[in-house]
């Protein structure tokens, strides 16, 4: 065989092998048992009822509870705001989530799709004898692969509901500013609950996603403030810093005109007016 077109076929056959590898689903481990789970953190206004962190474990999300409590005017308005859309939950204590490259195995599914086959997913965990491993650079230098046959596993909403807290979830896609269609639904909610709720936001390390819904929280609050101001308070709490991200950037400037426009239009058909113009 010619030697050019060999070392093509293996070439081929190494980007076959390489993709296959990184398109599997495999069980990401997306933590492990601590007091509290990573960049936790409390919001320094008085007025602000808002906290944010990683994913936690079982045991940590008990932990937030207890912590925001200390702080919550009413314990019992205390709400997990989930705004991971990959599918996710808790083996035993330990938070996991089922993966795909890019965290992108639920892409073009509906919210009540993803809720079904979550649940199934988990079911069929139960009792099973199953390596969870640590991805991404942070992950893998802090957790370590654990193998074994979970006992008990249970999805984020029943977890939380049954500790008492309450629970929404919004289905933002990993790595990238929220779809306005996500944005919407977060505004409608975040326009029907009482002034008194409490909001603890993550997603799974919780940077990106939790930042962004934390900053549009920030600027709906304190229209007062700059966004500069905005989005400096909440990278120095432990949040991203939105400014280094260019998406971050432009899509965060413009819910910023959004929001100070007093506009009756939704935030999805705001921006469809906007390129239309």
């Amino acid at each position: 065989m010619n030697k050019k077109i060999f070392l093509l076929l293996t070439l081929i056959f190494t980007l076959t092998i390489f993709s296959a590898v990184n398109a599997q689903e495999i069980w990401r481990l997306d933590g492990e048992p601590d007091i509290l789970p990573r960049n936790f953190r409390i919001m320094d206004d008085k007025n602000f009822y808002a906290s944010a962190s990683g994913q936690p474990t079982l045991s940590e999300l008990k932990n937030i509870f207890e912590e925001i409590k200390k702080f919550a005017p009413n314990p019992e308005k205390i709400y997990i705001v989930d705004l991971r859309q990959e599918s996710h939950g808790f083996a035993d204590d330990y938070p996991i989530s089922w993966y795909i490259k890019k965290n992108r195995v639920n892409v073009g599914k509906s919210p009540s799709r993803i809720e079904f086959e979550e649940k199934r997913l988990f079911n069929n965990l139960r009792g099973k004898l199953t390596e969870f491993v640590p991805l991404g650079n942070y992950d893998t230098a802090h957790f370590k692969a654990v193998k074994f046959a979970p006992k008990n596993t249970f999805t984020e909403k029943y977890a939380a509901e049954s500790e008492g807290l309450k629970y929404v979830r919004f289905y933002a896609l990993d790595m990238t500013f929220p779809a306005p269609e996500v944005i919407d639904e977060y505004l409608n909610f975040l326009s029907q609950i009482d002034s008194d709720a409490w909001l603890h936001f993550h997603c799974q390390a919780g940077h990106g996603r939790t930042t962004n819904f934390l900053v549009i929280y920030d600027i709906l609050k304190h229209p007062d403030l700059s966004l500069e101001n905005i989005v400096q308070r909440q990278y120095s709490l432990g949040g991203s810093n939105l400014f280094e991200n260019e998406e971050y950037e432009k899509n965060i400037r413009l819910f910023y005109k959004y929001a100070h426009e007093n506009s009756s239009q939704s935030w999805s058909q705001w921006l469809k007016n906007r390129r239309e113009v």
